[in-house]
């Protein structure tokens, strides 16, 4: 009997300890990628002829998909492949 009690809390230990580190984990992952993508998606706009106007806009509409993107007012087709590239390099950063 005890040694299932302890296989089952040995368990629930395991269980609860991933849960915590996945939380963790994704935690500094949000905010790390937030700030890097905060600092590469205007660079990459404004180097593609963006202003930083459009931007502000593409930032805001990255994490929604390409239809809010190709919503931005005064975005071009150049504008938005930098900023998506700006996007994905702010995860690989954060990772």
């Amino acid at each position: 009997v005890e040694l299932g009690i302890a296989g089952g809390l040995a368990g629930v230990a395991r269980y609860a300890g991933g849960a915590v580190a996945v939380t963790i984990y994704l935690s500094i992952l949000g905010n790390v990628q937030a700030t890097k993508a905060a600092v590469l998606i205007p660079e990459a706009v404004v180097g593609a002829g963006g202003t930083a106007t459009i931007a502000a806009g593409v930032a805001a509409a990255l994490p929604l998909g390409a239809a809010a993107l190709m919503k931005v007012p005064g975005i071009t087709l150049a504008i938005a492949e930098a900023g998506g590239a700006a996007f994905v390099q702010s995860y690989v950063l954060a990772v």
